[in-house]
């Protein structure tokens, strides 16, 4: 299902991944962020982008992101 929630251009990847670990059944820490706004999917680095802001991710005024569990290392 889907959930909808929106951030401002300063919010951070941080941001969004805290949002997304918040929610119902997410995992606590393996999850796999992708900017699904424009095909194909771009997967986010969650280790080198998360200081980066919304707008610098190109994900303002208008992103979509797939959460999911990341895959196993």
């Amino acid at each position: 299902s889907a959930t909808w929630r929106r951030f401002d251009s300063a919010n951070t990847l941080e941001d969004l991944l805290n949002f997304a670990r918040s929610l119902p059944g997410a995992p606590p820490r393996e999850l796999a962020l992708s900017n699904v706004t424009l095909a194909p999917p771009t997967p986010l680095d969650l280790k080198s982008q998360l200081g980066l802001t919304l707008q610098r991710l190109d994900l303002w005024p208008t992103g979509h992101l797939q959460v999911e569990r990341a895959a196993p290392a």
